[in-house]
């Protein structure tokens, strides 16, 4: 195996697994992002303080609209 060829080979492997954590990092991320979006619109929609904000934010969108 000529020098060249090992070295380019070790790069490529390098890369590869480089990108493979940061894919699985990101997925990760995202994972948990959802996890994270998912409590605070449970929380918006059934706690009091949530419902009530709603409410006034859906008030202040009607009267953007008039």
């Amino acid at each position: 195996m000529n020098m060249e060829k090992m070295l380019k080979d070790t790069q490529d492997a390098h890369l590869n697994a480089t990108w493979g954590g940061s894919i699985y990092a990101l997925e990760e991320l995202r994972r948990h992002i959802d996890i994270q979006i998912n409590k605070y619109k449970e929380l918006q929609g059934n706690t009091d303080i949530g419902k009530t904000l709603n409410n006034i934010q859906e008030k202040a969108n009607e009267q953007k609209r008039i």
